[in-house]
């Protein structure tokens, strides 16, 4: 699939360029930037890569070298590129060489078909036409819409034989009005974030598909396709009318039955919400055959909201941030630790998590008015139940792998902060940072 093939030069020595589909169509580069890469790799054709600078590169494209860097680090992020820098045996000076990444057909395939299939989508019909065949009962300078309305263009709808009071018809369909015809946009219309803005509040659930699909695949997904199923996800909530919960109940029933038989295969956010209906099939089947157990978190909200909703971080941490990595790092790699017995205390065990690092947060903030010195060796609250769970994780000898494990009031957490995390800060506990 590889698309660097090399051009050479025009008769003026200037390299001419190739900008291929993966570049063309990404939906995070600017039009500079793109051509940029075709530059970039007319130049790097060979294995000693492209050793042109930040000045020659700038003048090729009309920028500054230091917007040049800028746009060279953004292709390296999103890697179309790699950058290599050695240091010249002759005089010690550090040079850059510029690689294109051979494999970036093969990371934003999917991207591709994505836009395929949305480019092939069949467009509705806006604008009203003349039409084929001239009729004798439509006048000179007036149109005919698909509801045989007579329609002249500088009066509107309303003109003509079929409607001499020249009166709207209610019962008109707004798709055959144009453009011009269109009513204002409310107030409310003109103040609503755009759809990449509201597309930040659907990053989580992303984020939470790329690791289920990480755990069968191995393979790892770049920021701009989970922001492209972020915008997805939305589509699905806000357009197809599926509640948040209803989504994150089925990311937590796949993580659970992903590679199962006769399940959908997720693969993006695109095919979470073409496959929705037939994954939320998938859970009521496997219910109707394995009858649900009577466990104390029936009838709980999701985890994820669990934690969302009662986290209590200090005012320097944002609300969202913190609950998603308490999640991600604390909730989730717990759960992987329970028995199979106690896979239904899913709600239980998000509120345990969150009660422990609540009271850790609260005591340290106790500690830190005390003495506002405290602040500087005190682990956060995040690290240190990260910490107690890869402590639990290597210590066999736990037998109790129940939700209760991960409260403050466990002895096993006591004794962790006793005995590892206090040491770690010169026997102070790391809750109250009194010398123990």
């Amino acid at each position: 699939m590889e698309r660097t093939n090399y051009t050479e030069r025009n008769s003026f020595g200037l390299p001419n360029i190739v900008i291929p589909a993966e570049v063309l169509f990404h939906p995070d580069l600017t039009s500079r930037e793109k051509i940029l890469f075709g530059f970039i790799n007319n130049l790097a054709y060979s294995e000693q890569g492209c050793w042109a600078s930040n000045k020659y590169l700038g003048g090729l494209i009309g920028v500054r070298p230091d917007t040049t860097s800028t746009a060279i680090a953004k292709l390296a992020e999103l890697e179309f590129i790699f950058l290599e820098y050695q240091t010249r045996h002759s005089d010690g000076m550090t040079v850059r060489k510029i690689h294109t990444n051979k494999e970036y057909p093969v990371l934003y395939a999917e991207m591709l078909q994505e836009k395929m299939e949305e480019i092939s989508k069949p467009k509705i019909q806006t604008k009203i036409g003349r039409p084929k065949k001239p009729s004798d009962k439509i006048q000179k300078g007036v149109w005919q819409n698909p509801k045989g309305d007579m329609v002249n263009p500088k009066r509107g709808i309303g003109f003509g034989q079929n409607n001499i009071d020249n009166k709207l018809d209610k019962d008109i369909d707004n798709k055959y009005l144009s453009r011009d015809l269109k009513a204002p946009e409310s107030e409310n219309e003109k103040n609503k974030p755009s759809a990449k803005e509201r597309n930040k509040d659907f990053l989580p659930l992303a984020k939470e598909l790329s690791e289920i699909i990480c755990t069968q695949k191995n393979m790892k997904h770049t920021s701009s396709q989970i922001n492209s199923w972020a915008n997805e996800i939305r589509i699905l909530i806000e357009s197809n009318g599926v509640t948040r919960e209803r989504v994150q109940a089925a990311l937590d029933w796949y993580r659970d039955n992903i590679g199962g038989e006769y399940i959908p295969v997720i693969e993006s956010g695109h095919s979470l919400r073409s496959k929705f209906i037939r994954l939320e099939d998938a859970m009521k089947r496997e219910k109707k055959e394995k009858p649900a157990k009577h466990t104390k978190s029936n009838g709980k909200k999701p985890p994820a909201k669990i934690i969302q909703e009662n986290i209590e971080p200090p005012k320097t941490l944002n609300k969202e941030f913190a609950a998603d990595r308490l999640y991600r790092k604390g909730y989730k790699p717990a759960k992987s630790l329970l028995n199979d017995s106690n896979n239904g205390y899913s709600a239980d065990l998000a509120q345990n998590i969150v009660e422990t690092y609540n009271h850790i947060e609260h005591s340290q903030e106790k500690a830190m008015k005390r003495d506002p010195s405290a602040g500087g060796f005190l682990p956060p609250a995040l690290d240190l139940i990260e910490d107690y769970i890869e402590w639990v994780e290597e210590n066999n000898w736990i037998s109790d792998r129940s939700p209760n494990l991960f409260t403050h009031q466990h002895a096993l957490f006591k004794k962790f902060i006793d005995q590892v995390a206090a040491p770690r800060i010169n026997d102070r506990c790391p809750l109250t940072g009194i010398d123990k």
